[in-house]
């Protein structure tokens, strides 16, 4: 069984914990598990219904829908009834938005976007309700050079919200020209953070044509994968590629083709085998590379899907149990090594009483 450095939270200046593997729980009711928080709670869908689960207590129904996203406090949103909604467990359901939409993803501050036909896309907090986040004004630069000065972004989609409140967004540029379809021409979508007070900033990814977003963490990097190549990416705060995460193209063996989730170490839960069924439950680090999940169990298991990882590196998905689909929750079970000196002291204390046996 492989180990893997997760960089999860310590006291300061203690060693890194090391994951030697994790405990598998299967959420029986629950087909799809989309989010986990640093507690374990995770949130999902099963038999039409927006679904909370909670290790202690067990699985809530808020609704017929689907519950996205979980923040450390518990709070939920989603969609039920086909209505966005903002939950928590002393306030209750709270609809804060049309029919025809649904929450996406939410942050500790209880900001959270959604999306849908009725809103577009938008953002909301108690404080300000409702915000539409408009499409760019502008797309990056290598597009307005390919295709022409008057390209714009007239199209968004959210996709993910980091602990600061800022939005990653995707956009699709268009044309003036009628009857130019945008979908024709590879590279025409382009990403963009957003906030509230300072509208769009564009990510420019110039040199990789065709990338779309699916996350951002607290230090603003973010996760992308290429369709056509069928490899994922993360980038820095710029918008510099920082790491690839294999791919066909790239690599050999085991590769993270789709990530859906980064943390605030950086890790990385995903799948490989898009394109080639069955799709397997990955996990990458930038000091490990690609492990594939069910090999970190001890018993043999067909995990599929792996689609949020907590800070506290809880991951969720959707698995195969006894041929169903049913979400899971991976608990990691980590050793944190003694420091240099400290690795010495049980061998010279064994030898120190030896020496108090012979004396």
């Amino acid at each position: 069984m492989a180990a893997v450095l997760l960089g999860l939270c310590l006291a300061p200046g203690a060693a890194e914990a090391v994951v030697t593997g994790y405990k598998l729980r299967w959420i029986t009711g629950m087909e799809w598990a989309l989010g986990v928080n640093d507690a374990g709670q995770v949130v999902g869908r099963g038999g039409g219904n927006a679904l909370v689960w909670d290790p202690a207590t067990g699985m809530q129904v808020l609704g017929a829908g689907e519950a996205a996203a979980i923040n450390t406090h518990g709070q939920v949103t989603g969609q039920v009834d086909g209505r966005p909604f903002f939950w928590d467990q002393a306030e209750g359901m709270q609809f804060i938005g049309p029919a025809g939409a649904s929450g996406v993803a939410l942050n500790d501050a209880g900001q959270l976007v959604g999306e849908g036909l009725s809103t577009g896309a938008f953002y909301w907090d108690e404080g300000r309700g409702m915000i539409s986040i408009g499409a760019p004004s502008s797309a990056p630069p290598v597009l307005v050079q390919s295709y022409g000065a008057t390209v714009i972004g007239t199209s968004v989609n959210v996709r993910d919200i980091a602990p600061d409140g800022t939005v990653l967004t995707w956009a699709v540029a268009t044309h003036p020209e009628p009857g130019w379809n945008p979908l024709l021409s590879e590279g025409m979508d382009f990403a963009s953070l957003w906030t509230p007070e300072g509208g769009h900033a564009v990510v420019d990814l110039a040199t990789i044509p065709g990338v779309v977003p699916d996350a951002i963490n607290a230090s603003h990097q973010m996760l992308w994968h290429v369709d056509e190549d069928a490899k994922a990416l993360v980038t820095d705060v710029s918008g510099g590629v920082s790491a690839w995460i294999g791919g066909s193209a790239l690599l050999a063996g085991v590769t993270l083709e789709l990530g859906h989730d980064i943390n605030s170490a950086g890790a990385v839960v995903g799948q490989t085998s898009v394109w080639i069924e069955p799709p397997k439950a990955s996990l990458w680090t930038s000091e490990q590379g690609v492990v594939l999940l069910e090999d970190m169990v001890d018993d043999v298991v067909d995990l599929r899907w792996a689609l949020g990882i907590s800070d506290t590196g809880h991951i969720v998905g959707m698995g195969l149990d006894g041929g169903a689909p049913t979400g899971f929750l991976l608990t990691p079970i980590s050793d944190v090594p003694l420091p240099a000196g400290l690795a010495l002291l049980p061998a010279a204390l064994a030898g120190f009483g030896v020496l108090r046996r012979r004396g």
